[in-house]
C-alpha cells in the first residue's frame, strides 16, 4: 500500500524477483482517500535484467482509469505477449501531479509452463 502524492510511485522492491518468474500477470489497483474525485490513475509494468536499469514492458499502461469518491477498483493485465526479464515492478501515478490518494496494488501471477 502506498500513499501516492508525488508521481510516480513504485511497487515494493521485495517482490521484483518473484514477479519476474511468472509469464502472466493480472493487476488490480484499488484507490481510496483521494483528495478530490476525478482524474486518472495509471500503472505500467517495468522489467529489468539486472534490477538497476528499468524499461517499460509495453508503451501503454496495463491499468488506467478514473478515480471516484470513496473507493475505485481498476484492473488490467500484462497483454504484451512477451516474456518478462528477471525483475518486474509496477510504476503508478496520477495524471494530475497535484492529486493525492492511497493506492493498493494487487497482482495475481501464473506461469504458463514449458
Amino acid at each position: 500500500m502506498t500513499a501516492l502524492t508525488v508521481p510516480p510511485a513504485y511497487s515494493d522492491e521485495r517482490w521484483v524477483e518473484r514477479l519476474g518468474t511468472f509469464d502472466q500477470l493480472a493487476v488490480a489497483l484499488v484507490v481510496d482517500h483521494v483528495d478530490t474525485p476525478g482524474g486518472t490513475v495509471s500503472a505500467v509494468i517495468e522489467h529489468s535484467s539486472d534490477g538497476r536499469t528499468w524499461d517499460e514492458k509495453t508503451s501503454t499502461p496495463c491499468v488506467t482509469g478514473t478515480t471516484v469518491s470513496g473507493q475505485t477498483q481498476l484492473s488490467g493485465r500484462d497483454n504484451s505477449g512477451m516474456p518478462s526479464l528477471a525483475y518486474v515492478r509496477f510504476r503508478f501515478w496520477f495524471e494530475d501531479p497535484s492529486k493525492a490518494g492511497r493506492v493498493r496494488l494487487q497482482v495475481s501471477a501464473r506461469d504458463a509452463g514449458p
